[in-house]
C-alpha cells in the first residue's frame, strides 16, 4: 500500500540512456520509451533531467534533444564518457561533463567517472585499475557524500594489486577504482552502462549497482526512496 501511494506522488525523474552506438536516427526506440513510462503529462512534464552514461554518438544526442530541447535549453543534461566517445562532445550541446565531480541536481547529490578498463594501449576515456585506485583517493568532492554515482564501467570489487606485476588490459571487467571511491565517499548507489543489459545487485559495502540498457527512468523522491524503470516500463530490482 505504501509504494502504491509514493507512485502517486511527485518526485524528481530523470531519463538515463547508454550505450545507444549511433542507432537512435534508425528507429523509435527513444520516443516509445518515453511515452510509455507510467508518470503522468507529455514527455517535457515527465522529465526533469537526463543523464547520460557513455557510448553515446553526436547524432544520438541530437536525437535526444530534438525529444526533449527544454531539458537542453535548461541546462538539465549531464554525462560521462564512454570507452568509444570523442571528448569535447559535450560541450558543444551545453552537457554538464561529470567527471571527477560532483553537481546538486534539486537537492540530490550527482558524481561522475567516466570510459573503462584499459583493453588496448590507445588513447580513449580509459584507466589502467592501479590508476583507477590512484583517481578515486585524489577526487576532492568537498567533504560531502554524493547520494549517486554515475560511471560507464561498473565497479569492480575483485581487485587486488600484485607486487611488481605487471598489468594486463582487460575489457568488460568493471574498475576497482570506482568501488574504491564509492566505499571512500560513502556513495550508496551506482548507476552505468557499458554492458548492454538491465541488472541489479548489492556491493560488498553495501551499496547498490545498477546497469542499465539503453534508456530507463530514475525516479526519486524527497526522502531519497527511487526506483529505475528499464525500457519495457518494467522495474530493475
Amino acid at each position: 500500500m505504501l509504494d502504491f501511494f509514493r507512485e502517486k506522488r511527485p518526485s524528481e525523474n530523470f531519463l538515463l540512456v547508454a550505450d545507444t552506438h549511433n542507432q537512435l536516427q534508425n528507429n523509435d526506440d527513444l520516443e516509445k520509451f518515453i511515452n510509455i513510462i507510467g508518470i503522468p503529462g507529455s514527455a517535457h512534464q515527465k522529465y526533469q533531467h537526463i543523464l547520460l552514461l557513455g557510448d553515446i554518438s553526436v547524432n544520438d544526442i541530437e536525437c535526444i534533444r530534438k525529444l526533449l530541447p527544454k531539458l537542453f535549453e535548461k541546462g538539465e543534461v549531464y554525462g560521462i564518457y564512454g570507452n568509444h566517445d570523442s571528448k569535447k562532445t559535450f560541450d558543444w550541446f551545453g552537457i554538464h561533463d561529470l567527471h571527477g565531480r560532483m553537481a546538486h541536481v534539486s537537492g540530490i547529490k550527482i558524481a561522475g567517472w567516466e570510459g573503462s578498463s584499459k583493453y588496448k594501449n590507445e588513447r580513449f576515456p580509459s584507466m589502467l585499475q592501479s590508476e583507477s585506485i590512484q583517481y578515486a583517493k585524489s577526487i576532492s568532492i568537498c567533504g560531502e557524500s554524493p547520494d549517486l554515482l554515475i560511471s560507464h564501467d561498473k565497479p569492480r570489487t575483485d581487485w587486488v594489486k600484485k607486487e611488481h606485476a605487471l598489468e594486463i588490459l582487460e575489457h568488460h571487467v568493471g574498475l576497482a577504482g570506482i568501488y574504491e571511491y564509492m566505499k571512500i565517499a560513502d556513495i550508496p548507489v551506482n548507476i552505468h552502462g557499458h554492458y548492454h543489459t538491465n541488472y541489479a545487485k548489492q556491493l560488498p559495502n553495501g551499496s547498490e549497482e545498477i546497469c542499465i540498457f539503453p534508456f530507463a527512468c530514475l525516479r526519486i523522491w524527497k526522502d531519497r526512496a527511487f526506483r529505475i524503470y528499464d525500457m519495457n516500463g518494467k522495474e530493475i530490482q
